[in-house]
């Protein structure tokens, strides 16, 4: 059995892509990162800096386990949809359908625990699915808010339990919103990720297995880009649909599809 863990990043500081991937090979055996900004995002660029892939490279070398990487010519015109179905097909190629498994992070996810009997435990679950906890350390926007925060006995952290590892599978594509994930085997479909309306395959619970979710101590121009995405991809409701995006003569990105 392998573990796969497939890193979506992009524009992310070479310290931080070093600490995503050296969590990663706590469990990974491999490990395919995927670049490129979603079109809708400010200023977005196909690829990163060169030095962040190469971050990912030496650091996989150093810690022998394998790397895969993807630096696209274009940005990714179906944003989350097109991007994480993309990442999953890129798995496809290491690992088998079935018996490997594949843990999803993002380029300021940290995976800061994994207790030892975690890989026996996915390689003996009939299950499909494992959710970890995912976790965030609080923020405060002074010293005032923060010394209230401790006044107030308010939790340094918060979390919840999320479906973050899956069985590799023929065919697992996102459909529909960035967190609705469908697995194929045969003529056999199963939802690993989605709405409860989905009718989702159960999952086992690891929750000793955590993953530090850092987008909060991103410096404020990113949080800000990211803002602007999000409200642009929901005032344009892409994920409702489905749709996909392209710029215009005039510069703006509209929907094509």
């Amino acid at each position: 059995m392998k573990v796969v863990g497939l890193i979506s990043w992009w524009e992310e500081a070479p310290s931080w892509l070093a600490a995503t991937v050296s969590s990663a090979a706590k469990i990974c055996d491999h490990v395919v990162a995927v670049d490129g900004a979603y079109a809708l995002m400010p200023a977005g660029t196909a690829r990163s800096e060169a030095m962040q892939a190469e971050t990912v490279l030496r650091t996989c070398d150093a810690l022998d386990i394998g790397c895969t990487i993807v630096r696209p010519k274009d940005v990714w015109t179906g944003n989350e949809v097109e991007k994480r179905t993309f990442c999953f097909a890129e798995c496809r190629n290491g690992a088998t359908p079935g018996e490997d498994w594949i843990i999803v992070l993002d380029g300021d996810d940290v995976l800061t625990d994994v207790p030892s009997d975690t890989r026996m435990k996915l390689e003996l679950t009939d299950k499909d699915v494992a959710e970890v906890a995912l976790w965030e350390r609080q923020t405060w926007i002074s010293e005032e808010t923060a010394a209230a925060a401790q006044v107030l006995n308010l939790p340094a952290v918060s979390g919840h339990m999320q479906r973050r590892i899956y069985r590799a599978a023929d065919r697992i594509e996102v459909v529909g919103a960035h967190y609705c994930y469908r697995a194929t085997d045969g003529d056999e479909h199963k939802w690993y990720w989605g709405t409860q309306d989905h009718g989702l395959v159960d999952a086992l619970s690891l929750p000793g297995v955590k993953i530090e979710h850092r987008t909060r101590h991103r410096d404020l121009n990113r949080r800000q880009a990211a803002k602007d995405y999000y409200e642009r991809r929901n005032a344009l409701k892409i994920e409702t649909v489905g749709a996909r995006m392209m710029e215009n003569d005039a510069g703006e990105v509209v929907r094509v599809a």
